[in-house]
């Protein structure tokens, strides 16, 4: 399956036409309202997104946004790996208005000695969903490290 991230520009605004001509055609919206954003995936601008902390195993995820155009709410997703199954573990709701800058705080709890990556989407009112970043990830506890064994070999000095 592919993913958002993956498919690029020209590959959301793909999904934003389909869904543009989903609406039209069993929403009852005709092309100008559409045309003119209503209903469409929601126009959020992030500022950040980071693991701002890690301490005794539970992880601070912070966000903040510039603008929260059409957005009713936020989904977290965690997975053990990169390409894993990413499963949703918060729903917040958007406090922010439409131009107002606002931040996000949520905290999850890590088993030890694991990788977790998370993803940020934000919902509009349509329940429409929109991934808006990249994955981060935070690990707990020692992680194996695969390097080449290096061997020191010694060789007794032969003179003339």
């Amino acid at each position: 399956m592919a993913e958002r991230e993956s498919w690029g520009l020209a590959g959301r605004r793909t999904l934003r036409w389909l869904a543009a001509l989903w609406l039209c055609v069993t929403g009852g919206l005709t092309p100008a309202t559409v045309a003119q954003g209503q209903g469409l995936p929601a126009d959020t601008e992030l500022a950040y997104f980071e693991v701002s902390s890690l301490e005794n195993g539970v992880a601070t995820l912070e966000w903040g946004t510039i603008s929260e155009a059409g957005a009713v709410g936020f989904k977290i997703y965690r997975a053990n790996a990169l390409d894993g199954y990413r499963t949703p573990i918060v729903y917040t709701a958007a406090a922010g208005a439409p131009s107002t800058p606002t931040s996000y705080v949520v905290t999850d709890t890590l088993q030890a000695g694991t990788t977790t990556w998370y993803w940020l989407a934000d919902v509009n009112v349509f329940g429409v969903e929109q991934a808006l970043t990249t994955p981060i990830s935070v690990a707990t506890g020692l992680q194996p490290v695969d390097q080449p064994l290096t061997y020191r070999m010694y060789f007794p000095f032969v003179g003339n």
